[in-house]
């Protein structure tokens, strides 16, 4: 059997089997489609631009396209229509994009067409400060979500669907894997170990975050200001402000250190598989039972395996955020 389409809703799927493109130039070309090469060839082949994006009445901007996977089937869990909404979804390809993604002019063109915005950001080891020139460049034309886990993978950590995971994946492997699938209690003390055993790089994470900023010399408007100077003493002057700026950095980081440790521990009982890396620690999960986890395709179906009641409470509101 086979159906075919020409509506770029179709390929909005969290996995892609069996899907080809069929496409004429000087013959019909049919091409095998696979998660990899579906966001080169699809849009190229459909001639999807970036005016495709005022087709939606509801713009959901997120990190990475797994983001949007993982967010589509807690959708369909919560029976939250995405499509009679009209909502589409925007990969950033990371944080460090927002600002590209966030400029005003765009903003500002979406809002005049009425089209609705939301940011979903990670919170990384950032705290709320940190967000702060976030909100401030959307102004009134967006809303911005910060995720109060470290990011969406850590909403994953849902015991009983890892362990279908596990077992899925042990059984394709077939020969020693195929038998004794891991228990729920199994899974559950392999995520409390895990978590436990990078505790340390948790707080080393937050610590760099903290230490290891950037630093830039302010050439030009050194330069301009102080006209008739040799430059080459100018320069010299920036580039030991800059020494001097990352000299302090090296000193803060024992106090830093402290700091983070305490914070940490003071979250840790009650949040620990809140704060450390969600897609780290479901594979380091997933391989002590011999198996790796792939944020792009075991992150949606994880979240398509999650009953309603599992699904968390702050998800359920930000879908129905979007829909209303």
């Amino acid at each position: 059997m086979f159906l075919t389409t020409h509506s770029t809703n179709f390929v909005d799927v969290a996995e892609m089997k069996n899907i080809y493109l069929v496409s004429r130039r000087a013959s019909t070309d049919i091409q095998l489609v696979n998660l990899e090469s579906a966001e080169v060839v699809i849009p190229r082949e459909l001639g999807v631009r970036l005016s495709s994006f005022f087709m939606f009445d509801r713009l959901v901007f997120v990190e990475g396209p797994s983001d949007e996977s993982v967010l589509r089937e807690f959708a369909l869990s919560l029976q939250t229509n995405l499509g009679q909404a009209n909502v589409g979804f925007v990969s950033m390809g990371g944080a460090r994009n927002f600002a590209y993604y966030a400029t005003e002019s765009s903003l500002s063109f979406l809002s005049r067409r009425q089209v609705r915005i939301w940011f979903l950001m990670d919170r990384d080891e950032r705290d709320d400060d940190s967000f702060s020139r976030f909100f401030a460049n959307l102004k009134s034309n967006a809303i911005l979500k910060v995720l109060s886990r470290r990011e969406l993978e850590n909403y994953l950590l849902c015991t009983r669907a890892i362990a279908q995971i596990i077992k899925a994946k042990r059984d394709l492997a077939g020969g020693t894997l195929h038998a004794d699938p891991p228990s729920v209690a199994e899974v559950q003390a392999a995520l409390e170990g895990n978590a436990e055993a990078l505790k340390e790089l948790a707080i080393s994470k937050r610590v760099a975050l903290r230490v290891c900023r950037p630093v830039f010399p302010a050439i030009k408007g050194a330069l301009e200001a102080r006209q008739g100077e040799v430059s080459t003493d100018i320069l010299r002057i920036e580039l030991q402000k800059m020494r001097d700026s990352i000299a302090n950095q090296i000193s803060e980081i024992d106090d830093v250190y402290r700091q983070e440790s305490e914070l940490v521990k003071t979250k840790w009982e009650e949040g620990k598989l809140d704060i450390f890396q969600g897609d780290v620690l479901l594979d380091s999960v997933c391989q002590q039972f011999g198996v790796r986890f792939v944020k792009e395709l075991d992150g949606p179906r994880i979240a398509a395996l999650m009953t309603v009641d599992e699904i968390f409470d702050e998800i359920r509101g930000f879908l129905r955020e979007v829909v209303s």
